[in-house]
């Protein structure tokens, strides 16, 4: 009998952390490692307020790695995208 955890759990947030960065970092897949991080940050940012005080402190620096890995993929992805697109035009001509 498997067991849900809440989205708010630091032991599921740790492997939604860790399951992301495997995705961007070994597999070098980020559109599935942003889509992993972003839904485990916004199921748990949407369970936060009713977290009691010991809780918040033990989920917040996990949701922070969150926040900061897809800040980072995003910007790659955007990066990549817009090189891969100059490539791409100037391939063309």
């Amino acid at each position: 009998m498997a067991v849900q955890l809440d989205a708010t759990n630091e032991i599921r947030l740790g492997l939604s952390l860790n399951y992301s960065v495997f995705y961007y970092e070994i597999l070098q897949n980020p559109n599935i490692a942003v889509d992993k991080a972003q839904h485990a940050f916004d199921d748990a940012m949407a369970n936060y307020d009713n977290l009691d005080e010991h809780s918040a402190e033990a989920v917040l620096p996990i949701l922070q790695l969150l926040r900061d890995n897809l800040a980072l993929w995003y910007s790659e992805v955007d990066n990549y995208g817009a090189a891969a697109a100059d490539s791409d035009s100037l391939s063309e001509s």
